[in-house]
């Protein structure tokens, strides 16, 4: 016999901290706050799965695709420092 609840993810103490979290969610200032996170957060990883293929993996096993993806995002965000800390010298020239 299959064990759904194991499959799923779910585990009962679990549903105490999801029902507190989808409360806290449906107040006034966590709407704003879930709207920003659509915003930046959810458009971080659709950049990344369309310009830096994580739509589709040729690795075997979880572990390696994980690393994968964890050199993907450190590169992504490396990307986007040295964009924040370049200065163009023609501008002060």
């Amino acid at each position: 016999m299959l064990n759904l609840k194991a499959k799923s993810g779910y585990t009962p103490h679990m549903g105490v901290y999801k029902e507190e979290a989808e409360e806290i969610r449906h107040t006034l200032g966590s709407k704003e706050i879930y709207n920003e996170r659509k915003e930046t957060i959810e458009r971080v990883l659709a950049d990344c799965k369309e310009q830096y293929i994580l739509r589709y993996t040729c690795l075997h096993g979880l572990k390696k695709n994980q690393h994968q993806a964890t050199l993907i995002f450190a590169c992504y965000n490396l990307k986007k420092v040295a964009r924040w800390n370049f200065i163009p010298s023609f501008i002060f020239a």
